[in-house]
């Protein structure tokens, strides 16, 4: 601000950075990164990518071409790849795990209208051979005995889709954050600052 409070928009200083601290070469225009140029009117790098294919199969892209969420320090690697991976990692995870959940969901409701067909076919079927009688009660027993087994079997069996998720979810989970950890470990080497999130 100037002293009357408007807007300055002259300096009486030759600034060599930019505001995101990156040095400007004022004869090209270009901003120096370290390891190469970048072009902002072309929106990209001037020399290949210093790592080669590993920043990503164009070398001459700026941060993936997501300046706006990724930022590339150096010039070697967009920083924030390896949290993005790592989301991108855990929603998979979590879609296997509901898909899983549904499937199961499925299966339970099957499994009950079968037991219940099976009843109401068994209580049809006492009632024609049997009437009314003792020999009907002890027969419907049979089936109610019958279609209680197929409930609790389906139960079970519903417990043992949704355990089985679970861990498969917390173990694809955790192969999740172990490729993450890596990736960090890949990133600090090329220069970028990867803060580790905690496992979850």
């Amino acid at each position: 601000m100037n002293a009357s409070y408007g807007v300055k928009t002259s300096s009486s200083y030759d600034w060599t950075f930019l505001f995101h601290g990156e040095f400007i070469d004022n004869e090209s225009g270009l901003y120096n990164y370290g390891y190469r140029y970048y072009d902002s009117q072309l929106g990209r790098w001037l020399s290949r990518d210093p790592i080669g294919e590993f920043g990503g199969l164009n070398t001459y892209v700026f941060a993936r071409n997501g300046p706006i969420s990724l930022r590339d320090q150096y010039g070697l690697t967009a920083c924030s790849d390896c949290a993005q991976a790592l989301d991108d990692c855990y929603a998979e995870a979590d879609s296997y795990y509901d898909e899983v959940i549904r499937e199961a969901d499925r299966l339970l409701a099957e499994w009950k209208e079968t037991a219940n067909e099976g009843l109401n076919q068994g209580e049809k079927d006492c009632k024609d051979a049997y009437g009314s009688g003792l020999l009907y009660v002890l027969c419907l027993s049979a089936y109610n005995e019958a279609a209680g087994l197929a409930n609790t079997t389906g139960y079970a069996a519903y417990g043992g889709f949704v355990a089985g998720a679970k861990a498969a979810r917390q173990g694809m989970r955790a192969d999740c954050y172990g490729g993450y950890v890596n990736c960090c470990k890949r990133a600090e080497k090329s220069g970028c600052c990867c803060a580790l999130r905690l496992f979850g």
